[in-house]
């Protein structure tokens, strides 16, 4: 197996996970935080304390479908040690959007979300 045929699976909500080819899927935004960056204080509130690392990744493929997925590795204290999910975008249409609904369902703290609409391609206007 080839770096070109590297095999990811991963989480959606609400929908059975998805397995994709990595070097057909180019990252286009990302964004990440732990406790103890600077966006500390914001995290703490919105996990209560608990997530240690959290993170949201955009891939999207050559025919335009975009994956939007979200990842938090929660506290020792809690019974759920990895929080993840994420969805299918068909069209690539709404992207930011779904970032934030992503980022919601996985309590991705909102200055992460911002960070990672901000990394998105800037569009021509």
């Amino acid at each position: 197996m080839t770096t070109n045929d590297i095999k990811k699976t991963i989480t959606m909500t609400g929908r059975a996970p998805i397995r994709i080819t990595i070097a057909d899927w180019p990252v286009i935004a990302q964004a990440s935080g732990r406790n103890g960056d600077d966006c500390h204080t914001g995290a703490q509130s919105y996990m209560q304390g608990q997530a240690s690392k959290w993170g949201l990744k955009v891939r999207q493929h050559a025919d335009g479908r975009v994956i939007v997925a979200a990842w938090a590795e929660v506290g020792q204290w809690t019974s759920d040690p990895m929080v993840d999910g994420g969805c299918l975008l068909p069209d690539g249409s709404g992207i930011p959007e779904a970032i934030a609904q992503v980022g919601e369902d996985c309590g991705i703290p909102p200055s992460t979300v911002r960070e990672c609409i901000a990394d998105l391609p800037a569009e021509e206007v």
